[in-house]
């Protein structure tokens, strides 16, 4: 794994840490070409309440909260790299969705 991707790693475990959820945002939608909005943010990952990394994809459970355990978790289970991961999923305020 590059240095790149290994920042961007330590960036997604110090921002779940933090309290952030990864996940994606289902507010808006469309039906018969006309969009509808409902509000929806469909968690991926986020911080449970014993301070593991709790996830959601096809299934959830929880890992520890270490870079080994989330470099698993994207490379194995989500099945992308670090950068791929930030790219098919946003950073959303824990606090603003439960």
């Amino acid at each position: 794994m590059s240095k790149a991707e290994k920042d961007i790693l330590r960036d997604i475990l110090r921002d779940v840490k933090a309290g952030y959820r990864y996940g994606k945002d289902y507010t808006w939608d469309y039906y018969e070409n006309k969009p509808y909005r409902y509000p929806f943010f469909g968690s991926a990952l986020y911080l449970t309440p014993s301070g593991n990394i709790g996830y959601e994809h096809f299934g959830s459970s929880a890992i520890k909260a270490t870079l080994r355990d989330l470099e698993w978790l994207i490379t194995v289970i989500f099945k992308t790299t670090p950068s791929g991961f930030l790219r098919d999923y946003i950073r959303n305020d824990q606090s603003a969705i439960a």
